[in-house]
This record gives C-alpha cells, sequence and structure tokens, in this order.
C-alpha cells in the first residue's frame, strides 16, 4: 500500500466499523492501527454532566458497598464471549461477539439450547447470521426482542413457562441498522444505534415506517460538530420501565443518563455521580474534509450498559481510561443507581468485572456476564426497592 493511499483507506476503515460494529471493535481496530494514534490533533471533550468527582478522580467504594453474589456458572459453550444478556422470567439469553453465537438458558433447570437453528428460518443453509443484542419485554412475560446485525432485522421470541423448547418466532425486517431494539407495545419498536443525526429512532413494526426519536443537535452541539464524531459520542445502551415503556439511555463515552416518556419524549437529563466526558482526537487526510474519530490515552468510559425495573435505573460504570486498560476499559465492577425522577441513589461493587448487565427471573437479582478474574455468568442480590444507599458519593 503506498503512502499516499494508506491515510485514506485506513480512514474508511475506521469510519466503517464505527458506524456499524460499534465501539468495541473500534477499539479492536485502534490497537491494530497504530499509524492513527500518532496522526490526531488535539484532543477535544464535550459533554458535561452533573456535578460530581472530576474524571481524573475516581474514589474506591467502601468494602460495606459491595453486592452480594447469589450465583455463579460457567458461560455455555454455543454463547463464546457473550456480548448481550438479557432475563425474562424463566429464562436467559445470552448473545456472543460471533456469527450465530446465540443461546438461551433455563433459569431453573439451567437446560442450555441454541437458537442459531430456529432464527435462520428462511436464510440460506450455509449463512450464519451475527445477532447483535437482546432485550426482555417485560416481567411476568417469558418474550424476547433480538436485533440481528446481519441480515439487519428483529426477532420476537417467545418462550414457554416451563422446560420445553417450544419457542414462537415472529420475524420483523429493519429497515436500517441498530443495536438495542425495545418492543414499546402499540406495534411500536424503539432503538439506538450509532447514529448520526438522532438519539434514538422509533418505527412500526408493521409497516416499517421510521420516526426520529430525539435530535443529536440539540443534545450533543456546540460539543460535537462532525457527524462522524456524533456517532461516537452516541454509542449508548438502552432499557425500559414496563409499567409504561419509559425508556433510559446510557452513554458509553460519558457518565450521562436520558430518560424518555410518552415514546421518545426527552424528559429529563441525568449526570452520574463521576463526571466523564467523550475524549477523542481526530485525523483527516487532504481528500476529504470529514474526521474521523481516534481513541485517545485519557479516553475513559462511561456508562456501558443499563437496565431497569418499575423503581430504579441500573448502570455499569467503567471509569477505566483506553491508555491505561486498552481493551479492558470496557469492562467495569461498579453498579451506579438512580430512581427515574433523576436522584443519584448509590453506588455498589461487584466482585469481578463485567461487560454487560440485566435484571430479571426474580426480584432483585441483577445478572451480569463477567470477565474477570475468570469467565462466568454470574447473579447479584440487589437491596430492596425502597432502600436508602449509605455508599452515596459526595
Amino acid at each position: 500500500m503506498s503512502e499516499t493511499n494508506r491515510p485514506k483507506r485506513l480512514r474508511t476503515f475506521w469510519t466503517t466499523l464505527i458506524t456499524v460494529f460499534g465501539p468495541v471493535c473500534a477499539l479492536a481496530a485502534i490497537t491494530r492501527l497504530p499509524l492513527l494514534s500518532h496522526r490526531n490533533e488535539s484532543p477535544r471533550s464535550g459533554i458535561a454532566s452533573r456535578a460530581g468527582q472530576s474524571e481524573q478522580s475516581l474514589p474506591d467504594l467502601p468494602q460495606n458497598s459491595q453486592l452480594p453474589l447469589l450465583l455463579s456458572f460457567a458461560v455455555p459453550q454455543g454463547a463464546g464471549e457473550p456480548q448481550s444478556i438479557a432475563v425474562s422470567e424463566h429464562w436467559l439469553l445470552l448473545i456472543g461477539r460471533s456469527a450465530g453465537q446465540i443461546v438461551i438458558v433455563n433459569i431453573g433447570s439451567r437446560r442450555q439450547h441454541s437458537l442459531d437453528t430456529i432464527l435462520k428460518a428462511g436464510m440460506r443453509a450455509d449463512f450464519v447470521p451475527t445477532f447483535k443484542r437482546g432485550s426482555a419485554t417485560g416481567p411476568g412475560r417469558d418474550e424476547f426482542v433480538i436485533t440481528v446485525m446481519n441480515p439487519r432485522r428483529v426477532v420476537r421470541v417467545k418462550m414457554p413457562r416451563d422446560d420445553t423448547f417450544e419457542p414462537d418466532i415472529d420475524t420483523f425486517d429493519l429497515p436500517i441498522s441498530v443495536n438495542t431494539t425495545l418492543d414499546v407495545g402499540h406495534d411500536e419498536m424503539v432503538a439506538n444505534g450509532p447514529f448520526p443525526d438522532t438519539l434514538l429512532t422509533r418505527w412500526r413494526s408493521s409497516d416499517g415506517r421510521l420516526t426520529r426519536v430525539s435530535d443529536v443537535g440539540d443534545a450533543l452541539e456546540p460539543y460535537v460538530s462532525s457527524r462522524i464524531l456524533r456517532a461516537l459520542v452516541n454509542q449508548s445502551t438502552i432499557a425500559q420501565r414496563a409499567s409504561d415503556h419509559a425508556i433510559v439511555q446510557a452513554f458509553v463515552f460519558t457518565s450521562r443518563l436520558h430518560v424518555y416518556k410518552d415514546f421518545g419524549r426527552l424528559d429529563r437529563i441525568i449526570g452520574g455521580p463521576v463526571e466523564i466526558r467523550p475524549v477523542y482526537g481526530t485525523t483527516t487526510d487532504v481528500s476529504s474534509p470529514e474526521e474521523a474519530p481516534v481513541m485517545m490515552p485519557s479516553t475513559r468510559y462511561g456508562y456501558l450498559d443499563v437496565t431497569a425495573d418499575d423503581t430504579r435505573i441500573y448502570t455499569l460504570f467503567s471509569g477505566r481510561s483506553f491508555g491505561e486498560f486498552k481493551g479492558a476499559a470496557s469492562l467495569g465492577s461498579r453498579i451506579d443507581m438512580f430512581g427515574w425522577d433523576g436522584e443519584f441513589l448509590g453506588s455498589r461493587r461487584l466482585l469481578g468485572a463485567v461487560s454487560n448487565i440485566s435484571i430479571g427471573g426474580s426480584p432483585n437479582v441483577l445478572w451480569a456476564v463477567q470477565r474477570e478474574p475468570k469467565p462466568a455468568v454470574v447473579g447479584y442480590l440487589l437491596p430492596p426497592a425502597g432502600t436508602s444507599s449509605s455508599t452515596r458519593s459526595n
């Protein structure tokens, strides 16, 4: 490859990763393209959350803040390295990073079943679909909504209440690529993704009609001017309150939450107790004015994942910098809890570093995909609803 064409090809490759595969794949790309880290401009930062400790100050939580560990079992072989966990009344869904990796586990018996073959219905026999994220539709129900990245579609899976493996499957084609899809009722679905112009998108599963939920410009400007950089900062996870389908969106590169009501109206913006601002470098070449984002050593991860019930929002907080932890920056061992009214309810420690969380099944149980010190599916006992926390950050 010539030196003239190399920057352009690297920038194009990086842009594709950001807009399609999300932040994890982007990190992998960065570690393989050291040239970018030598061509960045001055770091930029934006989107300040509510006043709290600075991003350089990440105090340890007291020992009594640790959540009790209830259970732990090995990650099912068919799930590979899970990138998503979702829990219903009786079932646990795990989606791996590699194509074709999707496993459902009965919580009571721990029997495991692969969903890959069933979800391939209508596809070529030799085609291996890539599954992105899964979400449970609500308490008392054994339904999941699964986002498929390739091909672009959403699959609704309804499981039986007993241990028989007889799921009902409904499939809907997607007009765009998304990350997590929530079934909010009334034939409506809401999804997040690395969109450059909207924070969330909503569409009708019956006719595929799209609606922009919230304009990126309203929330992110004037900090980010480029469409590509907005897509980077907009990396997020979402969850819903089943009783009224209120949605919470947690941002990966900030300590910021958005709460939406009435199927997409932005109700409030919540800042976490530790302030994380998006920090990144940019690189351009003479053939294109568009900027491409570059991770900086000072880039910190904020809220990696979010889950919720009718009373509280639970976020997985990292606070780790890319320069110090590299790929492990996308792991966290701290749960920040909030009320739906925005009140910070305290933080709790986990025994290990995890990548994804979900609440479901038994009341007050937080499920997680643990990566360190060893891979496992774990369950923690949460404090009862209405319990005040003695571990709030000052």
